[in-house]
């Protein structure tokens, strides 16, 4: 109970601290659980723009080393292939949950006494006591569950978090958020059907204290999400998935409206990330690309080369999102760039497994276009011309803030400080003078700050950000020679990855000797290793990985774990 006491100390002294500010205790709690978070976010940006750890151009010799992200430490299990990193993640997460649910149990029991309540509501009371844990707990989940998809954020990029990683985080919090409010809601459930009152409670929206009306649409909204979004569901109705996901919004004002701004505000940083993220994501979705040419393979897999935005930079793990709006205006789908950075400056290739409607929408609309054959060893491919597509200008966005790290850190900065001015104003010119005291109302305040400091201040920020690249792109001499950006285009997709690609087909190649010729080969260096299949094949190989790695000499080769899904 030390670090009990402790963190409830820490708290208190901010409390007291800023007690009669302008912010006044809903500025404690937020000081106290975000402005680490915000910070650490703003000199991310200083560290990517002094480092230029994303200076693609530039290479950068390292001595050959094991790193905690690419170390393969569990194979096999419910978690899939855990590196070392996420196998340390999960313990002290884990040690956590075990110590918050252990210390909120003794200041339970302890309550028993303090409020000498009678031996018949006992019962009742350790329900309720119980159910108000739960839900705690359940809101500092939420502050870790917002930042992984906030997918370009600085943070994210700043300790070099894949995009799929980052999802998978985000579906294993999911689990443990939802459960956790789903255990909030059901305890106080039962404690009132217990005392006779389900029917009021249930429906009560009080102006000051805690609304539960907002908390149980809060609470349905996220069980609807959840269930949506387990794996069956989310593989074979992807788009039951998407649009029933669309109730985060839904989700999140109205835990604002259930807890009021005092509680709220102990995740309002994380969803304030979020909220930056998703706007200028949303900005950035407005870029429209040609699309240079379009396969369908014979394993199923279709591949397009797309015309690429001057502006944008990725590596070999980089997810772009891609709509086509004949086929859904609202779908955004993300995919791994399969092209080099290297490869060229007009074009990227991606290759799309067709999984569902959407990418079998897709593939059928190539396949009804005229086409080109070219006989290859395992059948016949059908290449479309690139003149016949029904689709010409795609709408794409790279994870955001990929453009430029001064202008991402100048919109997260401005859009911060704009939200403290918003609500300083807001306090001092109308929540004080008029004496607003009610809860739900102030929560919603809250969120409306949140918003209007986003579309207000950093909107400014992304239209000077759009000028100055239009600007930049008028100075940088492009070669608008169509047929030779196919040309490149098609050179890539046909003969470099044909020559430095062995394909085997009938049985799954022997990775020992794999790796064991590529040590004998390379020596002491660094090789990466990517892997995109299913479960089986992605333990096999970071079985053998860590294998080698485990029993290796100071002379040998260290290899690196990295995975690509189809199915995210």
């Amino acid at each position: 109970m030390v670090e009990a006491y402790v963190t409830q100390e820490f708290v208190d002294k901010i409390i007291q601290a800023t007690r009669g500010s302008v912010f006044d205790l809903s500025g404690s709690l937020f000081l106290a659980f975000n402005a680490p978070i915000l910070l650490i976010a703003i000199l991310a940006v200083a560290h990517l723009i002094i480092s230029g750890v994303e200076d693609f151009d530039k290479k950068s010799i390292k001595k050959p080393g094991f790193r905690l992200w690419t170390f393969p430490v569990l194979v096999d299990g419910p978690f899939g292939v855990v590196s070392a990193a996420e196998f340390i993640g999960i313990i002290f997460f884990v040690v956590f949950v075990i110590w918050a649910m252990y210390a909120y149990t003794l200041r339970n029991l302890n309550l028993f006494t303090e409020f000498e309540v009678p031996d018949l509501d006992k019962g009742r009371f350790l329900l309720e006591m119980t159910g108000l844990r739960m839900g705690m707990l359940g809101l500092l989940c939420l502050i870790f569950l917002f930042l992984p998809v906030s997918r370009g954020s600085l943070l994210l990029r700043l300790i070099d978090i894949p995009f799929e990683h980052a999802t998978r985080y985000h579906v294993w919090l999911g689990h443990l958020t939802m459960m956790l409010f789903t255990l909030h809601g059901l305890f106080y459930v039962i404690a009132w059907a217990m005392k006779g009152t389900l029917v009021k409670e249930v429906l009560e929206w009080k102006r000051v204290g805690i609304a539960n009306l907002p908390g149980v649409i809060s609470l349905l909204a996220g069980l609807c999400m959840w269930v949506t979004s387990l794996h069956p569901v989310r593989k074979d109705y992807f788009e039951l998935f998407f649009y029933t996901h669309q109730l985060y919004v839904i989700f999140v004002v109205f835990l604002a409206l259930h807890v009021g701004d005092f509680v709220f505000s102990i995740v309002a940083g994380v969803i304030f990330i979020f909220m930056l993220d998703r706007f200028l994501r949303f900005c950035q979705s407005r870029t429209t690309v040609d699309v240079l040419s379009a396969k369908c393979l014979p394993c199923g897999t279709v591949e397009l080369v797309l015309s690429k935005p001057q502006s944008l930079r990725y590596n070999a793990l980089s997810f772009i999102f891609l709509q086509v709006r004949e086929l859904s205006w609202s779908q955004w789908h993300p995919f791994s760039v399969s092209s080099s950075p290297l490869d060229g400056k007009h074009h990227l290739a991606i290759l799309i497994k067709v999984l569902g409607k959407w990418t079998g929408n897709l593939r059928d609309s190539i396949l009804s276009m005229p086409e080109t054959e070219q006989s290859k060893e395992e059948g016949k491919v059908h290449m479309a011309s690139s003149s016949s597509y029904p689709f010409s200008g795609r709408s794409m966005s790279p994870l955001v803030g990929t453009g430029n790290n001064v202008w991402s850190g100048l919109y997260v900065f401005t859009s911060t400080v704009g939200f403290i001015v918003l609500m300083a104003l807001l306090r001092i010119f109308y929540i004080k003078p008029y004496y607003v005291s009610t809860w739900w109302y102030l929560g919603l305040l809250l969120i409306l700050c949140m918003v209007a400091s986003v579309v207000i201040f950093g909107g400014v920020v992304i239209g000077l950000w759009h000028l100055w690249e239009k600007k930049v792109s008028a100075k940088v001499e492009e070669d608008n020679d169509r047929t030779k950006v196919e040309s490149v285009a098609n050179k890539y997709s046909q003969k470099n990855v044909e020559s430095s690609t062995i394909v085997q087909y009938g049985t799954r190649p022997d990775f020992k000797e794999i790796f064991a010729t590529t040590n004998r080969k390379w020596g002491n260096v660094d090789v990466g290793v990517f892997v995109c299949g299913p479960p089986t094949l992605q333990s096999s190989v970071a079985k053998e990985i860590r294998s080698h790695n485990l029993r290796r000499q100071l002379h040998d080769t260290i290899f690196h774990f990295n995975s690509h899904s189809f199915d995210l």
